[in-house]
């Protein structure tokens, strides 16, 4: 009976370990195939610092820190174009350097951008961001695509950006 125990519990865990290599080498082919020539063709948009790809049970991210100088709407729409053509999907994540006053904008901003998206009017929604983002001491850059509206905070040497998709 023992010796029966031992090889059911001797063949799970050799199942066991077998799937964790399988698992492995899954990972270290997509990795090589998809995330590295991903990272690097993300990595040679102007503006783009730097690129990370994180996988986390809802899928995957790539995350970009930007440059304070870079065009957020041009950065955007080149990284979604690239990971189109590589076959990359997910969501894109931008890195930036908040500090307090700037979330406190964004905080105050998200009544405004939220309810903009749900009405679709959008044509007062700069001059709106613009009183909000004076009133907290903060500069704002707005601009829309048919896809998103791109704020660039700025607070001296800290910036927050902001992608919204314009329909909820």
């Amino acid at each position: 009976m023992r010796r029966h125990v031992r090889g059911v519990l001797g063949g799970l865990l050799a199942a066991l370990v077998t799937f964790v290599v399988l698992v492995g080498v899954r990972d270290a082919a997509s990795y090589a195939s998809v995330q590295t020539p991903l990272r690097m063709s993300l990595g040679k948009i102007p503006g783009v610092r730097g690129v990370s790809v994180q996988s986390t049970s809802s899928g995957e991210s790539v995350v970009l820190t930007v440059a304070e100088e870079a065009d957020l709407q041009t950065v955007m729409d080149s990284a979604r174009a690239r990971m189109a053509d590589g076959g990359g999907h997910g969501r894109i994540v931008i890195s930036d350097r908040p500090d307090a006053r700037l979330e406190v904008a964004a905080r105050r901003m998200a009544f405004d951008i939220i309810q903009a998206t749900r009405t679709g009017e959008f044509a007062a929604l700069p001059s709106e961001l613009q009183v909000l983002a004076q009133r907290q001491g903060v500069k704002v850059d707005v601009s829309i695509d048919v896809h998103d509206l791109y704020l660039e905070l700025k607070d001296g040497s800290h910036f927050m950006d902001i992608v919204t998709p314009v329909k909820p």
